[in-house]
């Protein structure tokens, strides 16, 4: 689930990019696939780190009730397929 994160005073550095965006006519779409490639990566990361560090994210990302949930539902559907 995305929490958008509260709306904090911009650093020097990303209001001197987001000044390039606005001068060179950047729009989100443009961005997406740059976003979507690290955050790929980082998701592999995790994985490949195992299960400890899997329920860390979803814990840090979801918080522990959707965490359980979302985990019983898995092992609900596994047993549907089996």
């Amino acid at each position: 689930m995305f929490r958008p994160e509260p709306e904090l005073p911009l650093s020097p550095e990303l209001e001197h990019l987001k000044s390039l965006v606005h001068e060179q006519k950047i729009v989100s779409e443009d961005l997406d696939e740059m976003v979507h490639d690290l955050k790929s990566e980082e998701a592999s990361r995790i994985n490949n780190e195992g299960t400890d560090r899997q329920l860390g994210f979803l814990v840090e990302s979801l918080g522990t009730r959707v965490t359980e949930s979302m985990l019983r539902e898995v092992a609900r559907m596994k047993r549907i397929i089996r």
